[in-house]
């Protein structure tokens, strides 16, 4: 899906930089992001209620080669404590 930005929440974000999902290795994250990021593809991310609190994505956490493909939204900006799972579960997710 190049030139594509997808919208993520913070869960996920955190989730993305971590090396674990890539064998432990920080080298392959950063080859993994980069080649979303060579297909012209980036990152919105918003905050999301996690642990009782609203978190908001740390921007020093992406690799600086890797910085532009995020843009992020404060809690001033989004903010909606609903979930995916949530929706799904309520049966007013996307009907198709």
């Amino acid at each position: 899906m190049p030139g594509c930005s997808f919208v993520i929440g913070y869960d996920t974000y955190v989730r993305i930089l971590n090396p674990r999902y890539y064998g432990d290795s920080i080298q392959n994250m950063e080859a993994a992001l980069g080649q979303i990021n060579a297909a012209g593809c980036g990152f919105v991310v918003g905050g999301r209620l996690a642990e009782g609190c609203f978190k908001e994505a740390d921007p020093s956490l992406v690799p600086d080669m890797l910085r532009s493909m995020f843009k992020y939204l404060g809690e001033r900006e989004f903010r909606n404590d609903l979930s995916s799972t949530e929706l799904r579960a309520s049966g007013r997710g996307l009907q198709i």
